[in-house]
């Protein structure tokens, strides 16, 4: 399974502050996804947030030294969805075990 890995390095990563155009204005919608299984895809994510309009591009799987590291960011459309996806899908399981989401500053 192939992952595409954003660099841990977020202060000098391209996706540091991953935004989404929504109209002419950018807003900060994300989340920091905490133990996703490494077996996972982008795919499985988009299935874990089924009803939150998340796509696989919404999605930067994070490395620590070039191997996943079990932490991904999702862009959600809204900051409202996003907040809202946090609430009802914090420790949600995905496969043998429950993701932490928490906000992204």
């Amino acid at each position: 399974m192939e992952f595409q890995c954003a660099q841990n390095n977020l202060e000098n990563s391209e996706f540091f502050g991953l935004e989404r155009n929504i109209g002419s204005e950018k807003k900060l919608n994300s989340l920091i996804v905490n133990g996703i299984p490494f077996q996972s895809s982008k795919a499985d994510l988009v299935r874990f947030f089924d009803g939150y309009y998340v796509k696989e591009e919404d999605i930067e799987f994070l490395d620590h030294l070039g191997k996943f590291s079990g932490k991904a960011i999702v862009a959600f459309e809204t900051s409202e969805i996003a907040k809202k996806a946090m609430i009802e899908r914090q420790r949600a399981y995905l496969g043998t075990r429950y993701l932490e989401l928490s906000e992204y500053f």
